[in-house]
């Protein structure tokens, strides 16, 4: 299933990722951090103007992006969009994220805290 690329979507895929068990929640995390782009193309709709975008976004940004996604995924963390209802000139998007994740770990312990926020605004 396909999701509307909205606030509403990214909420709706978060409930239904929480839903899973641990493999397959590592195994979607996997293919988040793998693909980035290909991930948000196989789970949101995205038109062909969007779809463009994608494609020249740095790809080291793109990294970032997948890793910080695919950890906040797997440990079951929030993940939200924060997107401008209105889609206009994709010459004038702007995307940036903001993470406070982190991870501390022992010998025998793991906890990850945090949340990823994705922001999209047009200029």
């Amino acid at each position: 299933m396909r999701y509307p690329f909205t606030n509403e979507g990214f909420v709706a895929l978060q409930e239904q990722l929480q839903q899973l068990d641990n493999q397959a929640l590592s195994q979607e995390a996997s293919l988040i951090s793998a693909d980035f782009s290909n991930w948000l193309i196989s789970n949101f709709e995205l038109d062909s103007k969007q779809q463009l975008f994608l494609k020249q976004i740095a790809p080291s940004a793109l990294a970032l992006y997948g890793a910080e996604t695919a950890f906040a995924v797997e440990n079951r963390l929030m993940v939200t969009l924060n997107k401008d209802d209105k889609d206009e000139d994709e010459q004038g998007k702007i995307i940036w994220n903001e993470s406070s994740l982190s991870a501390r770990s022992g010998i025998s312990s793991f906890e990850p805290s945090g949340t990823l926020t994705f922001y999209i605004r047009y200029t």
